[in-house]
């Protein structure tokens, strides 16, 4: 049973004066690796454990501090604000004791520069090839850093984190502009919307497509905010909406002729197969947007640094530096 107390949530009874404090390193790393997913599956999968092994990790840990650091039931996992701010000190902790043994070992006297990324962004093979060659390269020009990624899945949990000190720099997507005050913005690449189809040997028609087809969109979705709808509303179609768990979902959708989706352009590593076509939706002066942002008071040389690293190698995936001419490369990659 949970209790209040003093404002704070319990998880279960304090231990008791003079018993002794068994919190492990381990345990920071399990429960950093859940509070980025949310998820105990994929924790477990990125730890190389059983869920039941890391849920029993989080309690334990849960039972030394005394409070309850996630919310969780059967549907979804939830950071409690104790969780929020013990993520914020295990993280750094964790930094800290990572570059404590690098020093001592005098294996490599380099800083981490962690980068929060856009769970969809990732879903594209393309893109992760992408960033680990860019990983490589800003370490080969910047020697004394090296770039960790991290990811999560929607721009508001990357800006909670980044602002309560849980990583130096975001990457994500959306319709926005600005990720809001106290964080610095670059755009990265800028494009309209596209349905994604399997071809059907008909018009590639956009208010046929949205008619006949179901929109596939993955829970959560950036996607399916307002613009979408006003996308919608001038196309004068209301097409049935389908909710897939993940990105993978999605494009199984699409790949096999059940659904269409709707992607920006610099997703294109994402559309390898033979039978896709893609067509432009109106969205009206409306871009999507891929952008970094970090916090007002970052090393903003650095973080300058891995940004133009990024920019370059979306420019050789076949991005233009030019933002505004990102919308046509899909076309060309089709």
């Amino acid at each position: 049973m949970n209790c209040l107390s003093a404002g704070r949530e319990r998880a279960r009874p304090i231990r008791q004066m003079g018993e002794r404090e068994r919190m492990e390193l381990r345990q920071l790393r399990y429960f950093v690796a859940v509070s980025d997913t949310l998820n105990f599956r994929r924790a477990a999968e990125a730890l190389f454990i059983s869920p039941s092994a890391l849920s029993q990790q989080i309690s334990e840990l849960e039972q030394e501090l005394g409070v309850l650091l996630l919310r969780r039931d059967k549907r979804s996992v939830e950071l409690t604000q104790a969780g929020i701010n013990f993520r914020r000190d295990a993280m750094e902790l964790l930094r800290q004791v990572s570059q404590m043994v690098r020093r001592t070992t005098n294996q490599m006297d380099a800083q981490d520069v962690m980068v929060t990324v856009d769970m969809e962004l990732v879903e594209s093979p393309a893109m992760v090839y992408l960033l680990s060659d860019v990983a490589h390269a800003f370490h080969e020009r910047f020697p004394n850093y090296q770039i960790l990624y991290a990811t999560q899945d929607s721009w508001r949990e990357q800006r909670q984190s980044l602002l309560s000190g849980g990583g130096d720099l975001i990457l994500t997507m959306g319709w926005a502009t600005s990720l809001g005050a106290g964080i610095c913005t670059r755009e990265l690449a800028e494009s309209g919307l596209y349905i994604l189809y399997r071809e059907d040997g008909q018009k590639p028609d956009p208010v046929r497509l949205l008619t006949q087809y179901p929109v596939m969109l993955r829970e959560q979705s950036v996607r399916s905010g307002a613009q979408m709808v006003e996308a919608f509303e001038r196309l004068d179609v209301v097409p049935e909406l389908h909710f897939c768990r993940d990105f993978r979902g999605v494009l199984l959708g699409v790949f096999s002729g059940m659904g269409v989706a709707l992607l920006p352009a610099f997703l294109q590593g994402t559309f390898r197969h033979p039978k896709v076509r893609a067509v432009p939706i109106s969205c009206g002066e409306d871009r999507f947007h891929m952008l970094a942002g970090w916090q007002e008071k970052g090393s903003s040389e650095i973080y300058e640094g891995f940004l133009e690293e990024l920019q370059a190698g979306l420019g050789r995936q076949g991005l233009p530096a030019d933002p505004a001419q990102a919308a046509e490369s899909l076309v060309g990659f089709l």
